[in-house]
């Protein structure tokens, strides 16, 4: 099922009420443990080449004046190495040849940067596609459509009514689970 993620360089940005539940991206080199652990598992993180001193990248940027698509394809094959989970390479649409050939078959998704409200350049649906940036959003981020829910799946969230049923059905299953342990003790 298609989703949304927010990025931005400003990591504050991100932890805003109204983005609680969204997927969430931002540089490996702003962050710290304290927001990795605010951000959970909603959190994508991404190396523009200045470091990622908690080793949590999966994503390489590769655009002009952060990292090459050489130095961006080197960089997921060594995640893939490690088996960190769904590396990525970001790139602008005009990039796409140059980093699919740099990264020499790997098994990476990409991350497309339009900007401009296209949503499947070059008629794909990669991974995801950065339709939005933060002008048109009126405030500091960037807006992507997430077309491969499995790139970075976000945790089921169950609706009140559904934890109410579970209860009902264990409830309704107690007494003959209950009934069965006694027989089969007896046997």
């Amino acid at each position: 099922m298609p989703g949304v993620l927010f990025d931005s360089d400003d990591p504050a940005v991100l932890l805003q009420p109204f983005l609680a539940g969204c997927r969430v991206a931002t540089y490996a080199d702003l962050l710290n443990p304290t927001l990795v652990k605010e951000f959970g598992p909603r959190l994508l993180v991404i190396d523009r080449g200045h470091g990622d001193p908690l080793g949590l990248a999966t994503v390489a940027d590769i655009e002009p004046g952060l990292l090459s698509a050489a130095a961006g394809a080197a960089k997921i094959h060594q995640w893939i190495n490690e088996r960190r989970p769904t590396p990525a390479a970001y790139h602008d649409r005009n990039d796409w040849g140059a980093v699919t050939s740099a990264l020499a078959g790997a098994p990476a998704r990409h991350w497309v940067a339009t900007l401009d409200g296209t949503a499947d350049p070059l008629g794909q649906r990669p991974a995801g596609v950065q339709i939005l940036g933060a002008k048109s959003l009126g405030f500091h981020a960037d807006l992507t459509i997430v077309w491969d829910d499995t790139w970075h799946p976000l945790a089921p969230t169950l609706i009140p009514t559904e934890v109410t049923h579970l209860h009902a059905l264990a409830a309704a299953a107690k007494g003959p689970a209950e009934s069965l342990f006694a027989f089969i003790s007896g046997l």
